[in-house]
């Protein structure tokens, strides 16, 4: 997992946990995307509710809500990481944010100091903070 783990310049050793796309900070430090088997293996279980249909311009539209839970594969990942967090070999460890919420539900079981989300310092540049994260 070190290949998961940079250090920013300001001494902050963040890692990617399941995410498909690179992380580039504020202080040019990229963080490498993880593998399509990490994604797919590391991703949430999905429940969708249809709270309405409606037909707008003869399509039928379904307004939605979406809960995620975590999987065995995700806590036993989030178990590595917080190992990982204990040995003092990372400080943050990024997660996107509906792993966020999923973790926050089940609290109790997990160091939430350790998981964190991105802050975007530029949108359009897609450039990250290296001081900022975002916790729930």
């Amino acid at each position: 997992m070190k290949y998961r783990i940079k250090t920013l310049s300001n001494g902050l050793r963040v890692a990617n946990f399941s995410s498909p796309h690179h992380f580039k900070f504020t202080d040019g430090t990229e963080l490498p995307r993880v593998s399509k088997r990490t994604v797919d293996r590391l991703s949430l279980k999905v429940k969708e509710t249809v709270l309405r249909s409606r037909t707008l311009n003869y399509t039928t539209i379904q307004d939605i809500s979406v809960d995620f839970t975590l999987t065995p594969e995700i806590r036993i990942e989030m178990i590595l990481w917080q190992r990982i967090y204990n040995d003092n070999l990372v400080d943050i460890v990024i997660v996107p944010l509906p792993v966020l919420k999923a973790i926050q539900k089940e609290e109790y079981f997990f160091n939430q100091r350790v998981f964190r989300c991105i802050r975007l310092a530029s949108r359009e540049d897609k450039i990250i903070e290296i001081d900022k994260f975002t916790t729930l």
